[in-house]
């Protein structure tokens, strides 16, 4: 099979070839790219056109049924006309060639050659009056829940079809890619899907995940840095001097109301302080001002926003925040000592686990956090069963099958992989040993006692 780059590069060359009128090394060039891209409405024409101008009418008049309805009304005319001629004058290279205004390529855009995202329907199931569920392979590009499938309709207009699911019920993806074969609910009625039509993609507009969503100004890294007023006042707090710290930040802020680490500072103060000076709720104002300021980029200025944001019961926002900062974070040391803290966090505030899998470019694939959705989808898709994996959004990208095997016990029945009965006989028989054993030291401690008593 053939890429979509070498497709396009092969249209191209018999595109001009047809000019230079090489009707014979055009129709070479088109019989492939009519293997490898079935259906092209644009491949069609240009070898019907092709074989008009070489004398085989027959041939010609039969790849013409194949476009009623599918081209502009003008263009098929012209196509008939050329036909007709051949067919009346065997001198066919007297023929005027040129091209009809309404297939040049610069005046729509093709469903198939030049489409970037495409995909061929193998099978069309009903779902209901205007539903259907198709099978399909991605021959190029990327499909995404909620793009639209550009179908051809009459005329030559095109006509769009939604995409309201990609994979099943059960094993639900945010998209598929090329390779991949896959259903696909889509909003249109089955009657307009057929077995073997080619589909191109008129995308969303889905927005790129950014690598953060703060940006540090240059001008304002200063106030991320300690100076000697804050250091004292840092002193004073680890004294739990907590009085005489909120004194000096207080008017420090009062100075340097843009100060990131000042702000964080004194919600440290007010969380660690008793009443009436220690108050959580304000804590969480200042650390959430310290972090909108430019302490997101801040590692502990995240820790404690996170943990003050858990205290008042919103964990969720406060790993989401977590998260940010470990996508943002180069240094590989400071990514892992961040992804174990992540982890922690969710043990402690029963956040649950995270599954997530991904393709080989690691954009993500399918997410969920229940265990039951997790077991059904794996059923469902051998897709998500030969993905990569890895567990709370964080770490590095494993096989799936060995980190699945290794954490869910339903793992080894859903890969197929028995569980050997002699392993599990001889684990009842060390069981059974090491029972007996206790027993016997036991016996043999109690039984001397009790002797000597009698």
């Amino acid at each position: 099979m053939i890429t979509n780059e070498e497709a396009k590069h092969l249209y191209e060359e018999a595109r001009g070839l047809v000019e230079a009128e090489k009707f014979e090394q055009a129709l070479e060039k088109l019989d492939v790219l009519d293997r490898e891209r079935p259906n092209s409405r644009r491949v069609t024409y240009y070898r019907a056109l092709c074989l008009a101008r070489t004398g085989r009418a027959d041939l010609a008049k039969a790849c013409m049924a194949s476009l009623t309805d599918r081209i502009e009304p003008d263009a098929l005319e012209k196509l008939k006309q050329i036909i007709a001629r051949v067919e009346a004058d065997s001198k066919a290279a007297t023929v005027g060639h040129e091209l009809p205004s309404e297939l040049e390529k610069d005046n729509y855009e093709p469903l198939t050659v030049l489409e970037p995202n495409l995909l061929q329907i193998q099978s069309v199931i009903p779902a209901s009056v205007d539903t259907c569920t198709i099978m399909a392979v991605i021959r190029s590009g990327i499909f995404r829940v909620g793009d639209s499938l550009k179908l051809p309709g009459s005329k030559g207009a095109e006509e769009l079809a939604e995409i309201l699911r990609i994979g099943t019920a059960n094993a639900s993806l945010r998209f598929a890619r090329e390779g991949m074969v896959i259903p696909m609910l889509v909003k249109a009625p089955p009657e307009k899907l057929v077995s073997g039509m080619n589909a191109g993609c008129r995308q969303k507009g889905h927005p790129k995940k950014s690598q953060t969503s703060h940006v540090l100004p240059e001008e304002h890294t200063s106030v991320i840095q300690w100076d000697e007023t804050l250091e004292n006042a840092e002193r004073l707090l680890r004294k739990k001097d907590h009085a005489a710290a909120a004194e000096i930040v207080d008017a420090y802020i009062q100075a340097h109301p843009e100060s990131v680490l000042a702000h964080r500072l004194m919600a440290e103060i007010l969380r660690e302080a008793s009443p009436p000076l220690g108050n959580t709720a304000r804590a969480l104002e200042l650390a959430g001002l310290a972090y909108e300021r430019g302490g997101y980029a801040d590692p502990p200025t995240v820790y404690l926003y996170a943990e003050l944001l858990a205290s008042q019961g919103d964990a969720k926002k406060g790993v989401r925040h977590l998260e940010e900062l470990y996508e943002n974070l180069e240094d590989p040391h400071a990514r892992n000592a961040l992804a174990e803290r992540i982890r922690q966090y969710r043990r402690d505030y029963n956040l649950g686990v995270v599954w997530q899998f991904s393709d080989l470019s690691g954009e993500i694939l399918f997410e969920t956090s229940d265990r039951s959705q997790l077991i059904a989808a794996l059923r469902e898709s051998e897709i998500l069963r030969n993905a990569r994996c890895r567990l709370d959004r964080v770490g590095g990208w494993q096989d799936a099958k060995s980190l699945l095997l290794t954490a869910i016990p339903e793992a080894a029945e859903i890969y197929g992989i028995a569980v050997s009965k002699t392993s599990e006989q001889a684990n009842r028989k060390l069981t059974m040993a090491i029972i007996l054993l206790v027993v016997g030291l036991i016996l043999a401690i109690v039984m001397p006692i009790l002797f000597s008593r009698f």
